[in-house]
């Protein structure tokens, strides 16, 4: 059972209008459960790079495509599922981008970061997204399509699910 002890979990249960990330770190190895699953990686670098991805609206919105949506507000995906969700090959980056992502990594690990569902409206939020960007190296013309998508996907009722706060932030 030790074996499978980690620092890093990832959300089973994941309610976009009520939790604010689907990838989270403990500071010491614990087990996973019913609703986060303990992952592992090799390399501490693609770790904190996949923290980021993760959480990224881009991250999220993969996850939000491929788990099952019985619930407004509300996505489950079981471990099979989850290890079988695309992601980008984060070990594949250059030894530069990898670095840039552990730096900006723990500048944003302790930021307060709004319910999924309030992306569009999320400083912290759009942090990571643009960490995410320079980390793959893509063109700042792609921050653009980002903020539509996390506009988009925040209007989605799957996503936000009624939650009232969300809807007010959504009129603004």
């Amino acid at each position: 059972m030790r074996q499978w002890r980690s620092t890093l979990f990832y959300s089973q249960e994941m309610r976009w209008n009520a939790h604010a990330v689907i990838a989270a770190r403990t500071k010491d190895d614990a087990m996973g459960g019913r609703s986060w699953a303990a992952f592992q990686f090799d390399s501490e670098r693609v770790c904190r790079a996949f923290m980021l991805w993760a959480n990224s609206t881009l991250g999220m919105m993969v996850h939000w495509t491929r788990g099952s949506r019985t619930d407004a507000g509300h996505s489950t995906g079981r471990v099979g599922a989850i290890t079988k969700m695309p992601c980008p090959r984060l070990s594949d980056l250059p030894s530069d981008q990898l670095d840039f992502a552990v730096r900006r990594y723990q500048e944003l690990e302790r930021k307060e970061l709004l319910d999924a569902c309030q992306a569009h409206a999320d400083p912290g939020r759009h942090e990571i997204d643009d960490a995410v960007c320079r980390m793959f190296g893509w063109p700042d013309s792609i921050a653009g399509v980002i903020k539509r998508l996390r506009y988009r996907w925040c209007r989605e009722p799957s996503v936000h699910g009624g939650h009232k706060e969300a809807l007010d932030l959504l009129q603004r």
